[in-house]
């Protein structure tokens, strides 16, 4: 059931000084959609419209501290959670979330779009096992569904995989990114726990855009927090993609992004 106030979305993630993905976008998003987003930045980093030159954790004190503050105050409808750079980290939010009683989308962001990682390596194992302990939905691309998972994309039993993944996992389902896939069009894919399987199909833009996934995790984040089901707030969040990335008014022309050399 859709609720009838606007919806407070935590949102939990790297800052990116562009604009262009990470905290800021999903912020964008949020408001863009209707809902009221706050924020926590759990890295920083040294990206523009192009490249990302490195990142650090926040320290996990103050970190801490600023979840601990909001939440005392402020208790969100729902969460989405990007960029997680580090294990420690990622015990601060499972501790302030393991017996939360709101919907939490995690997007498990492994690399930014240029390709340079946005986790400490030999730490993503452990990062991804707490969130995704804690998460409803989980919404990894392609790669990253892959290297979690270590399933190939085009097996023939993946969706089969992707299903005894929710369950082992204990999160109500999965939203398989196809941007990294090939051809002219991009398909998205939800699974679920229970083995419902939903596909959503959009034409491939003629250049690269930076921040798509995070923008997708946000919109579902904004509709699992109104209170819609998960197929339902997915059929939402692509619809919320095909106008935003039609929109003039996004501004998405700006995130541009040269193609990895």
């Amino acid at each position: 059931m859709k609720k009838s106030k606007v919806s407070k979305v935590l949102v939990l993630a790297g800052f990116d000084p562009s604009g262009k993905a990470g905290i800021l976008r999903d912020a964008q998003v949020i408001r863009h959609l209707g809902s009221y987003p706050v924020a926590i930045p759990a890295a920083l980093t040294a990206q523009n419209f192009q490249i990302n030159d490195g990142f650090i954790p926040v320290d996990s004190d103050f970190f801490e501290k600023m979840l601990m503050t909001l939440l005392d105050k402020n208790p969100p409808d729902g969460v989405k959670i990007g960029m997680i750079p580090d294990e420690k980290t990622a015990s601060i939010v499972k501790k302030y979330f393991i017996d939360a009683n709101i919907p939490i989308a995690y997007d498990p962001v492994l690399s930014s779009s240029d390709g340079k990682p946005l986790m400490f390596k030999q730490q993503e194992r452990q990062v991804f096992e707490k969130i995704a302990e804690i998460a409803t939905i989980i919404t990894p691309n392609i790669p990253e569904a892959e290297f979690f998972f270590k399933i190939r994309r085009h097996s023939h039993n993946f969706f089969d995989e992707c299903t005894k993944i929710c369950k082992s996992y204990d999160v109500s389902g999965m939203v398989i990114k196809g941007g990294h896939d090939r051809g002219n069009d991009i398909t998205d894919v939800l699974v679920l726990a229970d083995g419902t399987l939903r596909k959503y199909r959009r034409k491939r833009l003629d250049k690269n855009i930076r921040g798509t996934g995070c923008m997708f995790s946000s919109a579902l984040a904004k509709y699992l927090s109104d209170g819609f089901s998960i197929e339902d707030a997915f059929l939402y969040a692509e619809k919320s993609m095909d106008d935003m990335l039609s929109s003039d008014d996004f501004n998405l022309h700006l995130s541009s992004l040269r193609a990895p050399s």
